[in-house]
């Protein structure tokens, strides 16, 4: 499993692969190999080498076949920089959101925010919490 940011950029440059944060924040999420969260968004997203997808359409799906479920948050944060402090609070510190913004989506673990977008001022979209699924789902 890649436990942290380095080995999944090392995976993207050993695949030279581009345009693939769904599959960087995906993996990351779900605490998966960067090449398994691949195959899972090629097989159920469409996702292809080097092309982004519009992930929104198909996330519950590629997240369910990885064990885990989304559920959609109410974050008063507007952007990435303001997410992170949001996060760090005492009742989110310990959970796993997906964060989307224009473009991009990002992983919030940990209360960090685990993508190369930490620090910036992009306005988020949705917030969704990343759930492992338990036995009777």
């Amino acid at each position: 499993m890649y436990a942290d940011w380095q080995e999944v950029v090392k995976a993207v440059m050993h695949e030279n692969d581009d345009n693939c944060c769904t599959v960087v924040a995906t993996a990351l999420a779900c605490n998966v190999r960067f090449s398994k969260a691949k195959r899972v968004l090629a097989r159920i997203a469409g996702r292809r080498k080097g092309r982004g997808v519009p992930f929104m359409l198909t996330h519950d799906r590629v997240f369910e076949a990885l064990g885990h479920k989304l559920v959609r948050v109410e974050c008063p944060a507007k952007t990435v920089i303001t997410i992170e402090r949001w996060a760090k609070s005492r009742q989110n510190v310990e959970k796993v959101f997906l964060v989307y913004v224009r473009g991009h989506v990002l992983t919030i673990r940990r209360g960090e925010v685990v993508d190369h977008t930490k620090g910036s001022k992009k306005n988020i979209r949705e917030v969704y919490e990343v759930l492992p699924m338990t036995e009777e789902h």
